[in-house]
């Protein structure tokens, strides 16, 4: 699979939803805090009635980076003025004041910002024809002191002292083409100030140029340092440039024009010059249809650059060399293909201050098209057990694949460094033995479906624990994982209880008798246990049973890996700084305990069961009254979570048992199978039932308990995919998302047939039901009423109705949680309420239908 650097999440279209003040979007502008996002909106020169010059306000989803529309501020309306032609937004540096060129107004208009609702109230604005002429681009100085415009009427900057008090405007100066001096500004269009504060850099169209300029950081006014212009490509196109970006460490700066030229300048940053480091071409590169670009935006990261392409109606991804500056083509994403929506006439774009998403104005289509950046994978430590003279043969499993793009898989591993003892080679012949141009070299990547070729031989005389390592990156189709992590090689006979040294003291082995494949659970040090397995092949699997609750206290019990026998995670150790979160980081929720269980209910009668890497050394923490999720999300403190020690745990023949206070969990090493349905269910807003793998009918039996005052339902839908995504075309694709308009009604309505789940308060009800194969379904629950009320179209009266997906719920909170394999409990009050996630239980039995 290649993945992609960018993908799309959704479009917000002027008179859509409820959506006003995008017609012909000319700019997308996020506030200092990316709580919201501002879109301008310039006149439409055919029909009177569709003139808007406005300004829409978004309040931005930082998790999922989803807009939910807030207001439209009009020129014309409400006593606004100095909107007219609304071309581009500039926000002060303490967030307090926003202003908009009106290119068509010869003005700027100044609005007040409510940081809280990021609501706008018009202040004034300041219009002169004389020195505002064509306004098309403002920006403000770092230190908040100056506004500076470009004039393109006048082919000139106008500079203005900001009173940042109340926000109001007054006039400096103007730097005008071809006087005393100044160079570059005819047609006069776009500009930026340095980071530092200390330069300004303009463009003009008609003169192809960046004209330069150093900053008077007292008065605001400008001094003429240089120009760059008369630039050519291999096919003698001028390099036109129309819009600039500067890099977050400052070296460089970026120019793009309408011939589809990005110029790359190195910076010096003492005098603020410019020399060219190249012409990154349509002509010369693969950049489909680079010619007509209209804007860059650079990623905070400094990663990627992206490029708006007016005519082609799409946005081009670079990856940036951060020594050299020099960009090189990924990918293009294009309005109408794949999804992809609110593209046409693309006029500007910008990143969240965090990276994670990137905002585009499609002119064409009046509308903000909204997609995410490509998370970067991550990986662990690991390791691998194998035999003295033994071949080992390298499976996906061996290496650790995490990412925050739930859809991302492994699908590719770099090796970084060599082992020190044996070979490592890439068995292409699969002739099971390494023969010439085999032998893996440093900086090879090995893709997902050559992976079972990589292997590794060691000979007769090989022994020992940590007998060799090597370091690998993990790939997701887009990008290397950033950290460097460790693979070693520990090379043990056959039994792995044998040939103890009796002069050594041996940690404690726990052979389950349960086990035929010889996996053992080894308390190595204290709280710290390993677990491995015989068969170097296979996982090794843990099954977890509640043996005692308390009536009081509800627990979450997690499990996650460590490096080493003192607990250690990445050189930090148990105790210091940023322990907790990075071990909740990598954490498995394994169960959760309910204090006030309803009648008939019996959390003893729980299990679980866990997969693990063999050789993974397991650790475990408890969450009294609350959620791993709640701790990492920040609204519970990390000082809540108790680490278990020594004295809560008890080593039986056959496992061993956690205990604290009036809580206790039995666990045992199984291979037991996995029950159907629970393969999501290890994952966070996993709480559905996976039946892709299914090709029958699937039986479905239902035992429900409440403990309740509401009488609420429960009901399963079908999503197409992990992330919720619902297919109400039939097409096989998602195109209502969680968090949609309309998500919470297309779910009741595509709702499985049968399955309509309630039961009296304290009471047990049991219902029967089929899942058809291949898909995943989701749990809901509908509080205190029926799905009649959903569906019924009076929209202002629908009771609360939540899913295992955040965003999908109002409140964006818990309401669903996993209490064993198959098992749900459901919280029916707003804004998670008591968090006891008993109110309603469901447990589904599944099997197939023969």
């Amino acid at each position: 699979m290649i993945n992609k650097i960018l993908s799309f999440v959704e479009v917000q279209k002027n008179q859509t939803n409820g959506v006003f003040g995008l017609n012909f979007a000319s700019s997308v502008t996020i506030s200092p805090d990316g709580e919201f996002l501002y879109a301008t909106a310039l006149d439409n020169q055919l029909t009177e009635f569709f003139n808007e010059s406005a300004i829409a306000v978004f309040r931005r989803d930082q998790t999922t980076g989803k807009l939910n529309f807030v207001e439209v501020q009009q020129d014309d309306t409400d006593d606004i003025d100095g909107l007219g032609g609304a071309y581009s937004i500039a926000i002060s540096p303490d967030a307090n004041f926003l202003y908009v060129a009106g290119s068509d107004d010869a003005a700027i208009a100044i609005f007040l910002r409510d940081t809280t609702t990021g609501q706008l109230s018009f202040v004034n604005f300041l219009q002169d024809n004389e020195v505002l002429s064509g306004v098309t681009a403002i920006t403000i100085s770092p230190d908040g002191q100056f506004l500076y415009a470009t004039a393109s009427d006048e082919d000139a900057i106008a500079v203005f002292k900001r009173d940042a008090i109340v926000g109001e405007l007054s006039f400096v100066e103007l730097q005008q083409d071809d006087t005393e001096d100044v160079d570059g500004l005819d047609g006069a269009y776009s500009l930026i100030i340095s980071p530092d504060d200390r330069f300004l850099y303009a463009t003009g169209i008609d003169d192809a140029a960046v004209a330069v300029f150093e900053r008077d950081l007292i008065t605001g006014e400008l001094n003429f340092v240089e120009v760059q212009k008369d630039y050519t490509d291999s096919i003698d196109e001028p390099f036109i440039p129309y819009s600039l970006t500067i890099s977050p460490d400052e070296k460089f700066l970026y120019g793009v024009g309408v011939s589809g030229v990005i110029g790359v300048f190195r910076r010096n940053t003492t005098t603020g010059e410019l020399s060219l480091v190249e012409l990154q071409e349509d002509a010369a590169s693969d950049t489909d249809g680079l010619a007509g670009v209209n804007a860059i935006s650079i990623s905070p990261d400094g990663k990627f650059l992206y490029a708006a392409i007016f005519p082609d109606d799409s946005v081009a991804v670079f990856r940036r060399d951060a020594t050299t500056g020099k960009l090189t083509f990924i990918e293009v994403q294009q309005d109408n293909t794949d999804g992809v929506d609110g593209l046409d006439g693309v006029f500007s774009l910008t990143t969240s201050p965090d990276s994670k998403f990137i905002y585009a104005a499609g002119f064409g289509d009046s509308a903000v098209a909204v997609f995410s950046q490509n998370a970067l994978p991550t990986s662990t430590d690991t390791n691998i057990y194998t035999q003295p003279d033994s071949l080992y043969t390298f499976k996906a499993a061996d290496f650790p694949f995490n990412d925050a793009d739930s859809d991302d898989s492994l699908q590719a591993v770099k090796i970084v460094t060599l082992p020190q003892l044996g070979k490592l080679f890439l068995d292409s012949n699969d002739d099971q033995k390494l023969t010439d141009g085999e032998l893996i070299v440093v900086g090879q990547t090995i893709q997902i479906e050559e992976l079972s070729e990589l292997k590794f031989k060691t000979d007769e005389t090989a022994i020992g624990d940590n007998y060799a390592s090597f370091q690998f990156q993990v790939n997701d189709g887009a990008e290397d994982s950033a950290e460097v992590n460790k693979l070693t090689i520990n090379v043990q006979r056959t039994s792995i209880t044998d040939d103890k040294d009796d002069d050594v003291q041996e940690p404690s082995v726990i052979d389950s008798k349960n086990d035929i494949q010889g996996t053992v659970l080894i308390n190595s040090k204290d709280d710290i246990f390993t677990i491995k397995n015989s068969n170097i092949t296979a996982k090794a699997k843990l099954q977890f049973q509640v043996t005692n609750y308390s009536s009081s206290i509800i627990y979450e019990l997690g499990v996650f890996n460590v490096d080493d026998a003192q607990g250690n995670i990445g050189g930090i150790a148990p105790g210091t700084n940023d322990y907790t979160r990075i071990a909740l980081g990598r954490s498995k929720v394994v169960l959760f305990s309910l204090a006030n269980p309803p009648n008939g209910f019996n959390p003893t009668k729980l299990t679980r069961i866990l997969e693990f890497n063999s050789g993974e050394n397991l650790r475990f923490y408890l969450i009294p009254n609350s959620t791993t999720h709640s701790v990492l999300s920040g609204q519970l403190s990390f000082s809540e979570v108790v680490f278990l020690s020594p004295e809560n745990i008890q080593v039986a023949n056959n496992g061993f048992s956690l205990k604290y206070s009036d809580f206790a969990v039995k666990i045992e090493t199984t291979q037991q199978n996995f029950p159907p349905g629970i393969t999501l269910q290890e994952k966070h807003q996993g709480e559905v039932i996976d039946l892709r793998g299914a090709r029958q009918l699937v039986k479905a039996d239902f035992i429900l308990n409440r403990e309740a005052a509401f009488d609420n339902f429960v009901g399963f839908y079908q999503v197409v995919d992990e992330n919720g995504g619902i297919d109400s075309d039939g097409n096989g694709t998602a195109d209502i998302l969680v968090g949609q308009h309309g998500y919470t009604q297309a779910a009741v309505r595509g709702r499985v047939s049968g399955i309509d789940l309630s039961a009296s308060n304290q009471s047990t009800a049991t219902y029967t039901g089929t899942f058809e194969p291949g898909s995943i379904f989701v749990p809901f629950i509908i509080v205190n009423s029926t799905p009649d009320t959903i569906l019924n179209g009076d929209f202002d009266n629908d009771p609360a109705v939540y899913f295992p997906f955040l965003g999908a719920n109002t409140d964006k909170t818990d309401h669903v949680h996993l209490l064993g394999n198959n098992t749900f409990g459901f919280e029916d009050l707003i804004n998670g309420g008591d968090r006891d996630y008993n109110d309603v239980i469901v447990r589904v039995n599944l099997s197939l239908v023969v």
